[in-house]
């Protein structure tokens, strides 16, 4: 499938977006209360810097830890900063909501249905009140659109159990809501996935084995989502929140996506719950890591 060219993506932003682009970036969001400090390898930066760095990629990754409530404060920051630097061209991508739900999500982003209707079809996580609801929110009250990346809990279960040619029984609606094709790299995220899965003993290694492949297809049917929309809406600028295992140190989704669109240009961000302002994330971690005061979840 053939992608935008990032000279194509230009050209229909300035035509259709000139006067926005035109116009410096001069952010009014403040940093949210709980961040400590913005790393950018061995350099801080400011808050404003750190959402200027991230407005002129592409497709933004944010990783975060789920149920951090400065975590989610921070996501929600990102999202207003980057809307008012990139205004209209912005589109929230969310690993929490998946495919085949989109229609109904659109519905409620449009004001066709009510929000219970909309929870009641969406399938949402059970922090989404506390957690997601903030970001969806905020892009409904701005007109923004929000991608329903992943795929279906019930086809990444289905690999997990049978491997990834049980998508081949499938009907052709539901193969769909799958990526149409899966990179299983054998690299540091399979080592990464190994390490994890030492907290669950008893699994035998074919079951970690597809385990795994499942995890791939879920980073692949987020990183086509994120390509098919950017050829859609070309000039687009996607923010992606993910967990973090999804993106950290470019592996998973972006992985995936650099394979599908290597044209477009990315930043990683993740969120780090610390103790202290003078932790210091690992190296590698993201191109940009976000510390923020750990704090009890309510």
């Amino acid at each position: 499938m053939p992608f935008a060219s990032p000279s194509a993506r230009l050209v229909a932003a300035l035509l259709g977006l000139g006067l926005w682009l035109a116009a410096p970036v001069a952010l009014a969001v403040e940093a949210p209360r709980g961040l400590l400090a913005t790393h950018a390898g061995d350099r801080e930066l400011t808050w404003n810097d750190a959402l200027k760095d991230l407005a002129a990629a592409d497709v933004v990754f944010l990783g975060e830890q789920h149920g951090d409530p400065a975590t989610h404060r921070l996501e929600l920051a990102v999202l207003q900063g980057l809307h008012e630097a990139v205004g209209p061209r912005l589109m929230l991508s969310l690993e929490m909501f998946e495919r085949d739900v989109q229609p109904v999500l659109d519905a409620y982003l449009q004001g066709r249905i009510p929000e219970a209707e909309f929870l009641a079809q969406s399938r949402p996580w059970p922090n989404y009140a506390r957690d997601y609801r903030p970001l969806v929110e905020y892009a409904k009250a701005h007109g923004l659109p929000v991608l329903a990346s992943n795929v279906p809990r019930r086809l990444a279960s289905l690999v997990a159990k049978q491997g990834l040619d049980a998508l081949n029984g499938l009907s052709a609606e539901e193969r769909g809501w799958a990526a149409s094709t899966v990179d299983i790299p054998k690299d540091r995220l399979w080592e990464r996935f190994q390490a994890t899965m030492q907290d669950h003993p008893g699994l035998e290694a074919a079951q970690i084995e597809r385990m795994y492949v499942a995890q791939c297809l879920k980073d692949a049917t987020m990183a086509e989502s994120i390509a098919r929309s950017a050829e859609a809406d070309v000039g687009t600028v996607i923010l992606h929140v993910n967990g973090s295992f999804h993106s950290d140190e470019g592996l998973g989704v972006p992985a995936q996506l650099r394979r599908l669109a290597p044209d477009l240009t990315s930043r990683v961000a993740t969120v780090l719950p610390v103790e202290s302002r003078q932790a210091m994330p690992p190296a590698g971690l993201a191109n940009l890591v976000f510390l923020v005061n750990r704090e009890k979840s309510e």
